[in-house]
């Protein structure tokens, strides 16, 4: 749930860079009228907010407005970028790429990322080009001015952290956090000590994220359609003021979805290896995420089974086979103990139901 008071300020928002709010307005459940007589703490479904943020950011791109807020993150333009990073080995190389495309970025998002190495260290900058657009953006009369580029950059920060680990299938475990924007309040500088689990530092040179170069040689471990999913959930999350961790599960299940067909399901050795962590550092993450390998393992070969089914020309043992069962049998008890109906009984109620 959304408070009303967030709703109020994306509309002043809309104001304030010349968007018309009455499309939007005539299409969500509750009004912009409405809203602004609720009380300020009164809370709205999140589906709401998001849908409103969405309708900005695409009437911004259509107006060739930068995206200053959380890395453009809900734009086309950080869809396009993460799609050119999807097919690379390791983090290191794409963070080159993000470098690459740094005078793209300054054009259609406001900002561009590099990043330097010293002493073993990564410094990943976070470089704001807004220029004469900050007018546009955060005019001397509006409240958030004040504090605009310190919200800006730390929201960008923060997106690209939760990225980055996001690819590499395991949280980055940040050393240091700097902002070149002024101190807001001890509140909000607790928050952000908080969202990023280690010291931040405001009035800083430059907006950077200070983390170990050994997470250069990660292996990413996602693919395109994982990517999808994470830039809809992302999109969700931020709106909500969630920042949850990045998902060691997802990063086993887009491996097992990437290796399946060539190679079969991969052995909890191999994806220890693929992750950078040892077998009982792989094991206690997933503890932690409430699930184990095996039942990762049920749920994709589960997911399959069913996908195969569909299929009227695939035989029960073949698709047995095909999900790398031994023996037909051992499929059926499995499929049986997911679903609670043996494969042709499940066959049965789809083409009833079809």
């Amino acid at each position: 749930m959304i408070q009303a008071k967030k709703f109020v300020r994306i509309f002043d928002y809309m104001d304030v860079i010349g968007i018309d709010w009455r499309h939007v307005n005539d299409s969500l459940p509750v009004t912009r009228a409405a809203v602004e007589q609720m009380p300020a703490e009164q809370t709205l479904p999140a589906a709401y907010y998001f849908d409103l943020y969405k309708y900005v950011v695409t009437e911004m791109e259509k107006l060739n407005l930068p995206i200053p807020w959380a890395a453009g993150i809900g734009s086309r333009g950080f869809e396009m970028l993460a799609y050119s990073l999807i097919g690379c080995r390791t983090l290191g190389e794409a963070l080159t790429r993000v470098e690459y495309f740094a005078p793209l970025m300054k054009t259609l998002l406001g900002y561009h990322m590099r990043f330097d190495l010293e002493k073993g260290l990564v410094k990943l900058h976070y470089c704001l080009e807004l220029s004469d657009d900050k007018n546009v953006f955060a005019p001397a009369h509006w409240d958030r001015q004040p504090s605009f580029d310190s919200v800006t950059q730390a929201s960008g920060l923060v997106t690209w952290s939760n990225f980055c680990g996001w690819l590499v299938g395991r949280t980055l475990d940040l050393i240091e956090v700097r902002i070149a924007g002024t101190h807001v309040s001890e509140a909000y500088a607790s928050s952000q000590q908080e969202l990023f689990q280690c010291p931040v530092t405001f009035d800083a040179e430059e907006a950077v994220v200070i983390f170990d170069a050994d997470s250069l040689a990660y292996r990413l471990v996602h693919n395109n359609d994982s990517l999808s999913d994470f830039l809809n959930d992302a999109v969700y999350r931020m709106a909500i003021g969630s920042h949850k961790p990045a998902s060691t599960s997802a990063a086993i299940k887009s491996l097992m979805a990437a290796d399946f067909s060539a190679h079969g399901l991969p052995s909890f050795q191999s994806l220890a290896k693929c992750l950078h962590m040892s077998e009982s550092s792989l094991r206690r993450r997933l503890l932690k995420e409430g699930t184990t390998y095996q039942v990762l393992k049920d749920t994709f070969r589960c997911d399959l089974a069913v996908q195969y089914l569909q299929n009227d020309e695939l035989k029960v043992n073949d698709i047995a086979e095909l999900l790398g069962f031994t023996e037909p049998s051992s499929f059926v008890r499995s499929f049986k103990s997911w679903m609670q109906l043996t494969p042709i009984a499940y066959r049965k109620q789809l083409m009833a139901s079809n």
